[in-house]
């Protein structure tokens, strides 16, 4: 089919290698290995390959011979043969050095160990005494901790109860804090929906009232008990000249900024005295007249309800104090207690 290339081509015709020439290769291949330094044993392996070899190749003719199957063993498979030996011999010459060091480290570390221990054993001979003494002493110790223990015990059940006891000291203060907290709580409300209607007060509200000669009576009478707070009066006897006067000299701020926690005890007296004795000053009777009027009505009443509330739980606030320094002292004490027993247990 193609002649060209069987025209170009040519075969050659490799015969098997004799014996000299296998034993030849292996001895020269044999004599690189390092790890061999007696030149018999490089002599009998170099024989040992070639019987190996050859010794393949006659069983592979057997095979052929009773099979009909070819085995072929090639110089190249000698080679690698002789190639895959040297490697072989270099691993477990490696391995055995591993070996070799480990149980080397291992003899050391044994001998250095062997060392340790008798030098230690010397010690403990030296320290026997010591640690006997020790032990004594330890046994000693006991019991005077076992002693320790019991006192410990009573004294924890002591500071034990008396953590009961500051317990329901604090649980008391709460529960009155908390009264005081409710009633203060009834007039805050108020007080500050009062505030709210004040400040949606504005200029004409107001600037309609300077005008006027002749106030209604409920319009008198909310601007007099304006006026008792804020110009601080003890005297409800207030003309309607004087309370123009109040509302030109910067009303709004004066009304805004005002404390309500430092009202003198007898501007309140004239106010609450005020009030008592016009009934018809409630916010409906005073919107009929003026709506800021109104507005302002809200804001007297709750100022005057809320310092009522405050002076109510003033005794309260007292009685919390004193009791917050009792409680403070007792703590304190008791931390301390807690803090010995602590160390008594830790021993």
């Amino acid at each position: 089919m193609f002649p060209s290339l069987v025209n170009c081509c040519s075969i050659d015709w490799f015969d098997q290698w004799p014996e000299d020439a296998l034993l030849s290769i292996s001895k020269r291949f044999i004599s690189n290995i390092k790890h061999f330094s007696d030149e018999s044993i490089k002599q009998a392996l170099a024989k040992a390959c070639v019987f190996v070899h050859t010794s393949v190749e006659e069983e592979s003719r057997e095979f052929y011979n009773a099979l009909k199957r070819k085995v072929y063993t090639t110089p190249k498979s000698y080679l690698d043969f002789i190639s895959s030996y040297s490697k072989y011999i270099d691993e477990k010459n490696s391995e055995l050095s591993g070996r070799r060091n480990t149980l080397y480290t291992g003899l050391k570390k044994l001998e250095e160990t062997n060392t340790e221990v008798a030098r230690l054993g010397e010690e403990l001979k030296k320290l026997k005494p010591i640690l006997e003494q020790n032990v004594i002493e330890q046994e000693k110790l006991s019991k005077v901790l076992e002693k320790d223990k019991i006192e410990a015990n009573k004294n924890k059940v002591i500071v034990e109860e008396e953590a009961r006891v500051v317990e329901d000291k604090a649980l008391e203060i709460k529960a009155l804090q908390n009264k005081a907290q409710e009633r203060l709580d009834e007039a805050i409300p108020a007080l500050e929906n009062a505030q709210e209607a004040v400040n949606t007060l504005n200029q004409g509200d107001i600037a309609e009232l300077k005008i006027v000669n002749e106030p209604t009576p409920m319009i008198s009478i909310t601007f007099t008990a304006v006026s008792i707070l804020l110009e601080e009066r003890t005297d409800a006897k207030i003309k309607w000249s004087d309370i123009k006067k109040m509302l030109a000299s910067d009303f709004f701020s004066k009304l805004k900024a005002y404390d309500k926690d430092k009202i003198p005890q007898k501007v309140i007296n004239t106010l609450d005295k005020f009030v008592e004795k016009n009934p018809n000053f409630v916010p409906e009777e005073v919107a009929k007249s003026s709506k800021a009027g109104k507005s302002l009505c809200l804001w007297v009443r709750a100022i005057l309800t809320y310092t009522k509330v405050v002076k109510q739980i003033e005794p309260l606030k007292a009685d919390l104090a004193n009791m917050n320094a009792e409680f403070a002292k007792a703590d304190a004490e008791l931390r301390e207690k807690q803090a010995a027993l602590n160390l008594e247990l830790a021993k």
